[in-house]
Formats: C-alpha cells, structure tokens, sequence
C-alpha cells in the first residue's frame, strides 16, 4: 500500500522541475512492481510528468507501450490510454487521472 500511494504522490510533486529525473527513475522502476495497483499509479504519475515536461514524453511513452499487454487487464488498457495520451501535444489526460489543482490539462 506504501508503494501504491509513493506512486501516486510522484506525479504531483513533478512541479518542481528538478525533482523530475529522480522521480521518473523511480516511477520507471514501480512499473515492475507485483502489484497492478502500483503498476497502475506509477503509469499515471509518469504521464503527468510527460504532459508538465515534454522533454520526457518520448522517453515515458516508449517504456509504457511495454505494458500495453500486462497480465493485469486494468494495467493493460491504462497503459493504451496514457499512450494515446501522449500521443501529441494537445491530448489530454483522463479527468480521473488528476487529483488536484494545477496539474495538466483534463479530457
């Protein structure tokens, strides 16, 4: 649970520019984790991080399409919707990807 909720709280703290490469290696790194729930935050967190810092999308997008075929099926189909996400500048994230003010635009 502690693991699922740091993957969760990643994302948000990505608006501090300099905390970006730590937090994406991190995150990067939880989407190995066991659990489909961290799995699942650390790919949300991760798009959050690509849409503030476009510079990262690229590399975010490509490590995500591995999991668009996770055992988890819940994984699966958030990892095609955070790649179709970061498909271009003007996609948006899911609404229910964002917990908070000030963080990327909202399909």
């Amino acid at each position: 649970m502690v693991r699922w909720h740091m993957a969760m709280i990643l994302g948000h703290l990505s608006v501090l520019p300099r905390t970006i490469p730590e937090t994406k290696r991190t995150l990067l790194t939880l989407l190995r984790d066991p659990s489909p729930f961290v799995r699942s935050w650390a790919i949300t967190s991760l798009c959050i991080i690509a849409k503030r810092s476009a510079r990262h999308t690229h590399s975010i997008a490509h490590a995500l399409s591995g999991l668009t075929s996770d055992p988890s099926p819940a994984v699966a189909k958030r990892a095609k919707t955070a790649v179709r996400a970061l498909s271009g500048p003007s996609t948006t994230l899911p609404r229910t990807w964002i917990k908070g003010p000030g963080l990327p635009p909202q399909g």
